[in-house]
């Protein structure tokens, strides 16, 4: 909890030195500190992006980024020590309840992240990606290496830079310090002594399971925090959009699509924005392109560099481009159709006897958790617009609405997983709660409620084996007594590693793998030798370094015969 906290303290400093550099260079002359980090988490996104093309996020990395933050601190100290007075005064005008609640809250979520996670794709390709990151950047065909690694996320490109690998210590902690500043804004929204409508306010009801997503470094967190910022920012300027408040809508929605292509349900905020705007200048079409373009430059860049696919991981115009990492189409479209075959958890010959309907109800069943709130999301399809039509809900909330269709519109034909509508779900929930007079009066009996529970699934063991149907179930681990120092290792795996070798290229296999796809916590190259054989079997591919002398050159995959 210690080492968690001091990182913390770092990620604090650091969003806010540069969240003062772009509300300077934007003229914004923003007062909120809120604001301020979001813009420094923003600004951090896109730099280390640009970082990650040209090296890793080592010790180098590291002083010039404590460097700049010395300058920034020392160019712009008064608007730096303003930030964090407003802040503090933030905290001193809440009430004795919210005050007990914040401290309540922040000790959850610290507890919670010097603990251990358990969740499948951190073992399978979080861990490594970061790895690879860490050391090296964006690798040419890492993606023939082990196709997970081609889905580099954006959210694991800005906890690379908060990792501090060469410490030797894990560090996870950038979605928990993100989900306490949330819960930090909500509780500063529940003090406004007004009647505006904040869905945010009851934010922290959601901890238990928001908190299930911060302990790994999940991508989907990272989109849930920022779709819920649209949100909030959609519907606060949506009668009166100004040309600032289309542009921040703009940038948080490239932020999340960065971070994960599932967020492609959001550009319904910016585009409804700008065409809401008044006035539209010469300039902001331009400045728009600009944005647009660079933002599409480094998607497409990264996803070249890792995979070869410009689109990945859709095949589309792949053709366009050609190189000799490339990951071959025949590896690409077997891997892809096993992948389509496990969301449905049937084999290729159910599915093509299968009516829709059979489909459906073994998309609704692949898990307990997931018949739980793929319910919830055919129910949300059905009964949300009659609830905005019966309460008169204004013209804002169908818009949020219509990004859901589309986001299930989207994922259908994709990776249709619940967790991909979660924002949606949790919108919704806040929604009908915060205009229920009920939820409003006994607000803090259920924030704190909540918390409370969301200490007992720290404290007492809990499986998941009663909610899932996999058999590859990580087991699950509680805070001990050691973590109030160092926090829990990043792997829930206790694998011992054994290195093997496949043409010119050695790598370290799990003894003992829970899954075909699984690596766990191991140093670089790591893959599981039943995948690298696996596909050597099925597609006559194996994975082969680039230059058998180094790393970061690179991998390509080798057509051979299968043994």
């Amino acid at each position: 909890m210690l080492f968690v906290l001091i990182s913390w303290l770092y990620i604090l400093f650091t969003l806010v030195n540069f969240g003062i550099l772009t509300d300077v260079f934007l003229k914004l002359h923003s007062s909120n500190p809120f604001l301020k980090l979001l813009l420094g988490l923003f600004f951090l996104l896109t730099f280390t992006h640009l970082w990650a093309f040209v090296g890793g996020f080592g010790v180098f990395f590291h002083v010039l980024l404590l460097t700049f933050n010395c300058v920034i601190s020392l160019f712009f100290y008064k608007r730096v020590l303003l930030t964090y007075k407003e802040g503090l005064s933030v905290f001193k005008r809440f009430t004795l309840h919210s005050k007990v609640l914040f401290i309540f809250i922040f000790l959850l979520i610290l507890t919670k992240s010097a603990s251990p996670g358990s969740l499948l794709d951190n073992e399978t390709y979080y861990l490594q990606t970061i790895h690879w990151l860490n050391e090296y950047g964006f690798v040419k065909g890492l993606a023939n290496l082990h196709l997970f690694f081609g889905q580099t996320s954006g959210w694991h490109v800005l906890q690379a830079a908060f990792n501090f690998h060469f410490l030797d210590i894990d560090f996870n902690d950038l979605g928990s310090f993100i989900l306490l500043i949330m819960n930090f804004y909500a509780l500063q929204q529940l003090n406004l002594k007004t009647k505006s409508f904040n869905f945010l306010m009851l934010l922290p009801l959601f901890n238990v399971l928001l908190l299930e997503f911060t302990i790994v470094p999940s991508p989907d967190f990272g989109v849930f925090s920022l779709g819920l910022l649209m949100f909030y920012l959609f519907l606060k300027s949506y009668s009166r959009p100004t040309i600032n408040s289309f542009y921040l809508l703009l940038l948080l929605f490239f932020a999340a699509f960065l971070v994960k292509v599932t967020a492609l349900g959001l550009l319904v905020f910016p585009v409804i924005s700008f065409i809401k705007l008044k006035r539209k200048p010469k300039t902001l079409w331009i400045t728009s392109f600009v944005i647009t373009s660079f933002f599409a430059v480094i998607w497409l860049a990264k996803n070249l560099i890792i995979s070869g696919y410009p689109l990945y991981p859709s095949p589309f115009l792949n053709e366009l481009f050609s190189s000799n990492y490339k990951v071959p189409r025949e590896l690409f479209e077997f891997f892809l159709s096993k992948e389509r075959l496990l969301e449905f958890f049937a084999s290729s010959s159910v599915i093509e006897s299968s009516s829709i309907l059979d489909l459906i109800f073994e998309w609704l069943n692949y898990s307990k958790i997931s018949l739980f709130f793929n319910i919830l999301i055919l129910l949300g399809v059905f009964l949300i617009p009659l609830y905005l039509k019966k309460s008169s809900s204004p013209a804002s909330i169908w818009w949020i609405y219509v990004s859901f269709l589309i986001q299930i519109f989207f994922i259908a034909f994709t990776s249709p997983q619940y967790r991909f509508t979660l924002h949606y779900l949790m919108f919704f929930g806040l929604y009908g709660l915060a205009v229920n007079p009920l939820a409003t009066r006994y607000n803090y009996s259920l924030l704190v409620g909540f918390q409370v529970v969301g200490f007992l699934f720290i404290i007492v063991p809990f499986s998941s084996s009663s909610l899932s149907e996999k058999s590859y179930e990580i087991s699950s681990q509680t805070f001990q007594f050691k973590n109030i120092i160092v926090p829990a290792s990043n792997s829930s795996l206790a694998n011992d590693y054994e290195l093997q070798k496949t043409g010119n290229m050695w790598y370290y296999s799990p003894v003992n793998p829970i899954y075909i796809w699984s690596n766990g916590d191991c140093r670089l190259p790591c893959v599981n030798k039943q995948q690298v054989e696996f596909l050597l079997n099925q597609t006559g591919f194996k994975p082969q370094l680039r230059d058998s002398t180094s790393l970061s050159r690179g991998f390509y995959s080798e057509k051979i015969k299968a043994e």
